[in-house]
């Protein structure tokens, strides 16, 4: 039993690279991929710059890619620095992982793992409350609050009267 649960979970993730690049002084690389049915996909992309060196991973959709390759201006889905870049992509279409040397004068070594998973389990999901619950929320503490302080002062009061 606990193998088939495994076997379904492994066959919802697909890696699509891990390897290392070695992205020229300035310039970049890509790994291009296709999101068609499976909705929601979570693009997780793990990386590591060999010191020296710096590098800034980008997750394009396929028309910034195109900009980017004309050289043109383009907008990032999301960007790290860090080592990790996660985001969940609600969306079918064509998408690209860009690494970014930001050294202009050394090459930069950058080991990059890319998974897609369709499980939906990767990362449990924040969830917050309506700006009209967390509202009501706020009013009854500080009513709770004041309650309290109002009680613990009136048996204050009458404990300093005897």
């Amino acid at each position: 039993m606990l193998w088939a649960a495994l076997l379904v979970l492994s066959a919802s993730v697909t890696l699509l690279r891990d390897d290392v690049n070695v992205v020229p002084a300035g310039e970049w690389r890509y790994e291009k991929f296709t999101i068609t049915d499976k909705l929601p996909t979570d693009v997780d992309c793990t990386f590591k710059v060999d010191d020296p060196g710096r590098a800034r991973v980008e997750l394009v959709t396929a028309d910034n890619l195109q900009a980017l390759l004309k050289g043109r201006e383009h907008e990032s889905i999301a960007t790290s620095t860090s080592g990790t870049l996660h985001q969940e992509i609600g969306v079918p279409g064509e998408f690209a992982v860009v690494i970014v040397n930001l050294d202009e004068k050394r090459a930069a070594r950058v080991a990059m793992r890319i998974t897609l998973d369709t499980s939906g389990k990767s990362m449990i999901k924040a969830r917050y409350l309506s700006p009209e619950r967390r509202l009501v929320v706020i009013l009854f503490s500080c009513i709770g609050f004041l309650l309290i302080v109002g009680w613990s002062a009136r048996q204050l009061l009458i404990g300093m009267s005897r």
